[in-house]
């Protein structure tokens, strides 16, 4: 049984945190909450036509935002 509320797991890009995240939320039956996932989704607002990768967009984003 598992006794935390929480689990944040972290790492460079696919270094595999989700495939970890999906296979404890199973095992646990924990929700996932992904900070990478609302960055993409503001990107995708901002830049439907993907004029912008996202990888520069995060680039390019300030500490302010970040937080």
């Amino acid at each position: 049984m598992i006794h935390c509320k929480s689990i944040i797991i972290s790492g460079r890009p696919a270094s595999g945190k989700s495939t970890l995240a999906k296979a404890i939320s199973k095992r646990y039956g924990l929700g996932i909450f992904s900070v990478g996932r609302l960055w993409r989704e503001k990107w995708k607002t901002l830049y439907p036509d993907g004029k912008i990768a996202f990888e520069d967009y995060w680039k390019n984003t300030s500490l302010e935002e970040n937080k």
